[in-house]
């Protein structure tokens, strides 16, 4: 009778400890699942565009019966903030965790935490790098064939000459390092064209237009601007305020940015632009992706790179295509951003 008794107390010891941990040991139920969120900035239109497009892809799996639900935490620029909402899901009992991180190097230890106690990450919009990488699975678009593309396009338009600004985001950001890669590999193959200089216009409008504002009093004679995401249209208006011809650029990938463009284009201004997508989708892409490991799914051999999913965008919005997504988003609001994801059909197919 002691022996039995024993044995029933180590085994609800046991039971209390996966339960705890979170993993998908203590679930019964098929679709009992909870998936953590968590996102560093906050405050622009492409974090907002994030994080609708990930609950939508929520909602496709909850009422498919896959997912309980998702908890939504948001830290801003502070890496210390955003370690701690972790571990508050963690402590809650997630069964995953998704994050766009403030940094992918300095968020290692709290993934590693999360990790010994059974619950897995996910780092999407960035990269874990070197020994790190396999810590967490990370799902990315590839920031420097986005840039490079675009890149490429505008200057080639330009007959592969010009004096350029380039302005980008945050320079403590993975992606900004990434995206100033492939800018920096088109310009090698144009001798021609000269980078006056580089500015950063933190993915916010107003930023661009002021740091832009500088610019322009500086340099009488600016052939273009590369960028990238939610700076576009604040370059364009320095130059518009400045009273000064329009530069060739690559822009937002946004319905404001496609109007602005038409606009151009009806008045019949010459007008050289290439909008790189960089959806804000990838953060529903690697939900849906989170979604089939907890229902243990396993990958396709060749499908990581590095323990890393580079999601294959689609979008470049161009002079040569505009007339086929203008189409696509008419009557949306200017602020829409043109995101994608993967269809569940699609991930569905990354897994064996």
């Amino acid at each position: 009778m002691k022996k039995i008794l024993f044995l029933t107390l180590i085994l609800v010891v046991v039971c209390s400890f996966f339960a705890f941990a979170g993993g998908t040991a203590g679930k019964t139920a098929e679709g009992d699942f909870l998936i953590g969120i968590s996102n560093s900035l906050y405050g622009n239109l492409w974090r907002e565009k994030m994080l609708e497009d990930m609950a939508t892809v929520a909602d496709f799996y909850i009422k498919k019966g896959w997912l309980k639900d998702t908890v939504v935490q948001q830290s801003g620029p502070d890496v210390q903030t955003q370690i701690q909402q972790i571990r508050n899901m963690i402590n809650q009992g997630v069964d995953l965790i998704t994050i766009n991180p403030a940094s992918a190097s300095g968020l290692t230890g709290v993934i590693e935490e999360a990790k010994d106690v059974g619950i897995p990450s996910i780092v999407f919009d960035a990269e874990l790098v070197g020994e790190d990488r396999k810590l967490a699975l990370s799902v990315a678009s590839d920031k420097y064939v986005e840039m490079y593309g675009a890149t490429k396009y505008v200057l080639q338009k330009m007959g592969g000459k010009g004096d350029v600004v380039v302005m980008l985001g945050n320079a403590a950001y993975q992606p900004t390092q990434k995206r100033h890669e492939g800018v920096k590999g088109a310009l090698k193959e144009f001798p021609g064209v000269k980078v006056l200089t580089t500015v950063y216009g933190e993915w916010n409008q107003a930023t661009a237009e002021a740091v832009m504002n500088d610019v322009v009093a500086a340099y009488p004679k600016i052939d273009a601007v590369i960028t990238v995401g939610s700076m576009g249209m604040g370059a364009l208006r320095a130059f518009q305020n400045a009273g000064r011809p329009l530069p060739a650029i690559t822009g937002d990938p946004t319905v404001e940015f496609m109007l602005f463009c038409d606009e151009q284009r009806k008045a019949g201004k010459e007008f050289i632009f290439a909008a790189p997508a960089n959806p804000p989708g990838i953060g529903g892409t690697a939900l849906a992706i989170g979604v089939y490991m907890l229902h243990g799914y396993e990958f396709k051999d060749g499908v990581l790179k590095d323990n890393t999913y580079f999601y294959p965008v689609k979008t470049l919005v161009t002079n040569d295509n505009l007339d086929d997504y203008l189409k696509e988003y008419a009557g949306q609001d200017p602020a829409t951003w043109i995101s994608e994801f993967a269809s569940d059909e699609e991930v569905r197919k990354l897994f064996k």
